[in-house]
């Protein structure tokens, strides 16, 4: 099968204009949730996306709450998946795949669609949503290692995100007679999200240079910024998945007690969004765009949970996380392979397993290396199935 080729299953295109309501699935993926949308209902250029994402959303709200949306006032709540885009492929992109899809961060207060990244979270559920919605058919299905029930199988599909051009391996258990997700078993627990569910495994393949096209944009494992103050803070600027920038939590705050705290002072953010912009452009970025590059302040593990490496904390549109953006945990994953960089001298030398501690407990990491070449980063997700049926904009 050539480059490209999407074993998805051939339609009819039509010509329309935009339906409202509009066909849409309400998703949780990981510790993020967002709305589903199958391309086939959308323009076909994005450039057309803004005032419906906007209505679905609620936005802009210059209260911050997206009240007159789906939206719920935070970055992680604000978000759409646009499933099935067969157009517009990347250059960057290789490999086969079975769907294609496109993430976008809305702004809350500004309305802004935001195409320059990926979102790990919702990726976890952009195969739940293909099948669902018969985008694509699943190329083999597997009986799942030490399985006695003969009713499951284990379901493998290769995602193209648009974003990035990058691919993702999605694996999940599915029912054997329809095909479709299982996704209320009793299986994993992640930090973040109350009780248990199926897991989902995600596997980003060659993900460094994701925006920037190398893993260490500047080329260093280490760079200086400077601040408007004369404070010189030490950073890791890394590209895989996301790019996103480390920094020491002893750079900011003079106790870790500080760090661990559920809520940091607000003049702390002006300070992280200066040393953001400054490393993005040092990455080449633009440093105006708020979700490229991040920014994760990273500490020794307080010591209170089992398979800790590191801690680490990250802000998502200038605000704390309540968890940890996947990207931003498969970036650290990456990182700590790197000698020099900020993670590897907490982490240490070690065979790619990281757990990072994060608000709401631990999240576990594989990351694997052919020399210095990142192959692959991995992580294990939850997802479940909140509503389906027409969202109003």
């Amino acid at each position: 099968m050539p480059a490209f080729a999407a074993r998805h299953i051939p339609r009819l295109a039509r010509a329309f204009t935009t339906l409202n309501p509009l066909p849409a699935t309400f998703i949780r993926g990981g510790t993020s949730k967002g709305i589903f949308i199958d391309a086939k209902h959308l323009p076909p250029s994005r450039d057309e996306w803004g005032p419906i994402f906007q209505g679905i959303m609620g936005s802009p709200d210059p209260f911050g709450r997206q009240l007159n949306g789906m939206g719920g006032g935070i970055s992680s709540l604000s978000k759409i998946c646009v499933v099935g885009c067969s157009t517009a492929k990347p250059e960057t992109a290789t490999g086969d795949y079975d769907i294609a899809y496109t993430f976008v961060q809305v702004g809350i207060r500004d309305g802004i669609l935001d195409f320059s990244g990926n979102c790990g979270n919702l990726t976890a559920a952009i195969g739940i949503f293909a099948l669902d919605e018969k985008l694509c058919r699943i190329p083999s299905l597997e009986m799942i290692p030490g399985e006695t029930d003969l009713g499951r199988r284990k379901a493998t599909l290769n995602l193209l995100n648009t974003n990035t051009g990058k691919i993702v391996c999605t694996q999940f258990p599915v029912e054997r007679s329809t095909g479709l997700a299982m996704l209320n078993e009793s299986e994993i627990a992640i930090a973040g999200v109350a009780g248990k569910g199926s897991r989902v495994v995600l596997e980003f393949l060659d993900p460094a240079g994701a925006k920037t096209g190398k893993l260490l944009p500047t080329g260093r494992p280490r760079d200086e910024v400077v601040l408007t103050s004369g404070q010189k803070v030490v950073v890791s600027c890394v590209d895989a998945t996301n790019p996103t920038v480390f920094v020491a939590a002893t750079h900011i705050f003079p106790s870790l007690d500080d760090f661990f705290a559920v809520s940091w002072p607000d003049a702390v953010f002006p300070t992280l969004e200066e040393i953001r912009q400054a490393a993005a452009v040092k990455m080449g970025l633009d440093p105006t765009t708020q979700a490229q590059p991040k920014i994760c302040l990273v500490a020794p593990p307080s010591g209170t949970l089992d398979f800790c490496h590191i801690a680490a904390k990250a802000l998502s549109m200038g605000a704390l996380h309540k968890a940890i953006p996947s990207t931003v945990a498969l970036c650290l994953a990456a990182a700590a392979c790197v000698q020099g960089s900020v993670i590897h001298e907490l982490v240490g030398d070690g065979n790619g397993d990281v757990g990072v501690e994060i608000p709401g407990g631990v999240v576990g990491l594989k990351a694997r290396f052919e020399g210095e070449r990142v192959t692959s980063v991995a992580i294990e997700r939850t997802a479940r199935k909140l509503m389906r049926g027409e969202v109003y904009w």
